[in-house]
């Protein structure tokens, strides 16, 4: 069998009738003799791992059940074929996407980039000025359109790659032990959400929004639900429709608080400040709050010590977002 892909999970013994053999390094959890269309759904069978893509028609398909055994570096290759599949029977990754940020600018952006450069070429050849005001409109609009087309090619980077880097350098710095209850406040696709869940099998991780379309395109609960099956963690994720003023838990109820590039979508300070104060409120004593934001985070370290955290921290900004963002932690 090949191909195999994904993170390292619990082990797992691949058993065929010839032979067997305990991994450490994930595979698929298949059933013989059952089409490809009802695997996933057979009595028997247990996914423990990420999807394997198989790039041949026919392939080795091996029986997986949970086992506590020696670790073994690579996944073994099997001559007997349990199920012989073909191309129409290929089992595909299921897809994750945590949304595209801020897609009105975007857009807006990449169609002033494209008018700036266009209008700037055609300027600079105009003949109804002088040679040296002709170069001057051209560079300029040149310039301008340029520096739009990078900043909306930087803000799709940072939508689809940028952010997991800065998810898990924010995550790192907040010491999970794995049984936490995490609420992430403005969740939208559940990029922290389901970051979050992977570090607290024993928790869970609650995520609320008001799923704007205006912040990230096709943002929804069902949007982020999909995801968090994709990455095999919706038994521990959960989603509420609120208003991170109006925060629908009790209070010290959750251990750690995260959001990122959300508050500063409420408009006003005393509204912000409004949002903080209910992060506190259902914070635990001793829990844990890290923020990622593009604006008003030097504000937001304001009022956490107004409000009687005991340590507030500011990291400077973030590499991995653009526009930059600022990283916040702090402790109750």
């Amino acid at each position: 069998m090949s191909g195999a892909s994904g993170r390292a999970g619990r082990r797992v013994v691949a058993r065929t009738e010839a032979n067997e053999r305990t991994y450490s390094t994930p595979v698929l959890a298949v059933a013989p003799n059952t089409s490809a269309e009802s695997v996933l759904q057979h009595p028997q069978t247990q996914i423990v791992c990420a999807p394997i893509q198989f790039h041949r028609a026919d392939c080795v398909v091996i029986v997986c059940l949970w086992h506590d055994g020696p670790e073994w570096d690579n996944v073994g290759s099997y001559s007997r074929t349990e199920i012989r599949m073909t191309a129409s029977d290929k089992i595909t990754p299921s897809h994750v996407d945590y949304g595209l940020d801020a897609p009105g600018v975007i857009r807006v952006m990449l169609i002033c980039g494209i008018v700036g450069v266009v209008v700037g070429i055609v300027a600079g050849r105009l003949a109804f000025a002088p040679a040296l005001r002709q170069v001057a409109i051209g560079s300029i609009l040149l310039w301008i359109g340029w520096a739009l087309l990078v900043g909306a090619g930087l803000m799709m980077a940072s939508s689809r790659w940028g952010k997991l880097r800065a998810r898990d350098r924010l995550l790192d710095r907040l010491a999970f032990n794995g049984a936490e209850t995490v609420l992430d406040v403005g969740c939208g696709h559940g990029l922290l959400l389901i970051g979050a869940a992977k570090r607290v099998p024993r928790g869970r991780a609650i995520g609320v929004d008001l799923w704007s379309q205006v912040d990230q395109k096709s943002n929804s609960a069902a949007a982020t639900l999909a995801n968090a099956r994709a990455e095999r963690v919706e038994d521990r994720v959960e989603v509420r429709d609120a208003d991170m003023r109006a925060l629908p838990l009790d209070d010290s109820s959750v251990d750690v608080v995260v959001s990122s590039l959300a508050i500063h979508n409420v408009t006003g300070d005393a509204e912000r400040r409004k949002a903080i104060r209910e992060m506190v409120r259902v914070l635990k004593p001793g829990g844990r709050v890290g923020i990622l934001d593009i604006a008003h985070v030097g504000d937001y370290a304001k009022e956490f010590r107004a409000a009687g955290m005991s340590v507030v921290e500011l990291h400077g900004i973030t590499p991995w977002i653009y526009p930059p963002a600022r990283v916040l932690t702090a402790i109750k």
